[in-house]
């Protein structure tokens, strides 16, 4: 079993690292951004569905499963619309992003086994306001300001 998870975390990242790779080239790829910029000219296209479309959710839901040692299986599609409607309010997916990490560190949820730490729990705007602009102070920050006192 514990060769199995070695295996699937390392296709995870290598899937993740490769499609990373291939955005990489498209936006370095100028005759392909200008093909899509004649297309953008051409065709009536709501900015904003153009946006909430390309949320990676495997690559999210790997994201969370790596933070917080989950095993999520599926991003439902009623989490995704959620998701769509966090970003057509105009949070962005480094938002997201950032929340996740910014909840990592939090004192509540590491004590509670990041049991609340969902998807779905991200997927709130909430969520989002209460985690993304917030500086999270880690155990040895607190402990040095008590001892600066």
């Amino acid at each position: 079993m514990k060769l199995f998870e070695e295996k699937r975390v390392k296709r995870s990242e290598a899937g993740i690292a490769g499609a990373n790779k291939r955005w990489q080239e498209i936006a370095n790829d100028s005759n392909r951004i200008s093909g899509i910029a004649k297309i953008a000219d051409n065709v009536n296209v709501n900015v904003n569905d153009n946006v909430i479309d390309n949320i990676n959710y495997q690559a999210l839901l790997d994201f969370v499963n790596k933070s917080f040692g989950r095993n999520f299986k599926v991003v439902s599609d009623k989490i995704q619309r959620s998701y769509k409607a966090r970003l057509k309010e105009g949070y962005k997916k480094e938002d997201i992003i950032q929340a996740i990490k910014n909840c990592k560190e939090n004192k509540f949820h590491k004590d509670n086994n990041y049991q609340y730490c969902t998807p779905e729990y991200f997927s709130r705007s909430e969520t989002l306001d209460k985690y993304v602009d917030r500086t999270i102070v880690t155990e040895s920050d607190s402990i040095l300001a008590i001892l600066n006192k």
